[in-house]
Order: C-alpha cells, then structure tokens, then sequence
C-alpha cells in the first residue's frame, strides 16, 4: 500500500476522520492530528517505550524481528522498558470480553454493510441469507483449513 513510512502519513492524513457510514469514527476530534509532523527523525528522543511480553505471541522469526525494531527505536533515542507488564496482564488475557465485542460489532457491521447495497448478484440480502449461501456453495466459500465452518457469522455468547 506504501512504499515508505512518509507515505504512510501521507495516506493517514488522506484517509482520517469521520466517516458518516462508520460509527466508530463520528466521534473523533473535529481537528485530526498532522500525521507528517510524525516523520521527525528526532521524535524518540528521550521517549519511554514499555514492552508487554505477555501480550506477544507469534513464531520465533515474529519475535525476532519485534526485537529487532526495539534495537530502531533505541538507536532513535528511545527508552525502552522490557518488559513493561500490566498488573492485571493475565486478567485481560483470560477475559472474552474484547473478542465478544468483536464478533458483535463484526456481525452488526457486516449486516448494514449488505443492506446498504445497490446491486447484489448472489441475491443475498441479509446475514441469514449470507450463511445459506455459503453453506450452498461451501466447495466454494468454506475452503479448508481457513473457512471450513460459519462460527464467525453464527457465533453466540
């Protein structure tokens, strides 16, 4: 999507704010930040940067290279914490909460984003129609390993 981090901001500064069909977004600041003001190569400097191991997870090449960009931030005058934990670290980790959350809003989202079309040749309308059409199609929408069942559309807490 970018070729390099200033044209990242660049893009921020494009894409930010709110969108009158996102919720999420309505009730951000009325002035949004200068994300190019960001590139200052001089920003770190004297910067605290705490490193909450317990939330990392991954392959060890992921971890390899999170370490490795810690080594960037402090050769930019970073401060780095390591680790930096949260008291209530394994309480957040054994909490459904963030994902129940998830889930709901995906659904919601995914529901007004089918309603809200013109023009639908598959003949869904709706999220019910959405799971029948994958389920009659399911050599085609519910290829194995990574969508080989509907959990994401049908999951209830």
């Amino acid at each position: 999507m970018c070729r390099s981090v200033a044209d990242a901001a660049l893009l921020l500064s494009v894409i930010a704010g709110p969108d009158p069909r996102d919720e999420a977004t309505l009730y951000q600041p009325g002035v949004l930040p200068d994300y190019m003001k960001a590139l200052d190569p001089n920003a770190l400097k004297g910067k605290r940067l705490g490193v909450p191991r317990t939330f990392l997870r991954g392959s060890e090449p992921i971890r390899e290279a999170f370490d490795a960009s810690l080594d960037v931030f402090r050769s930019l005058g970073a401060e780095i914490v390591d680790p930096a934990e949260f008291p209530c670290a394994e309480e957040m980790q054994q909490s459904q909460a963030e994902t129940v959350v998830l889930k709901t809003d995906f659904k919601v989202d995914v529901t007004k984003y089918i309603s809200e079309l013109l023009e639908v040749p598959t003949g869904v309308k709706n999220l019910a129609d959405l799971i029948e059409f994958n389920k009659t199609h399911a050599d085609l929408e519910l290829i194995p390993p990574y969508h080989d069942d509907q959990s994401r559309w049908v999951y209830v807490r």
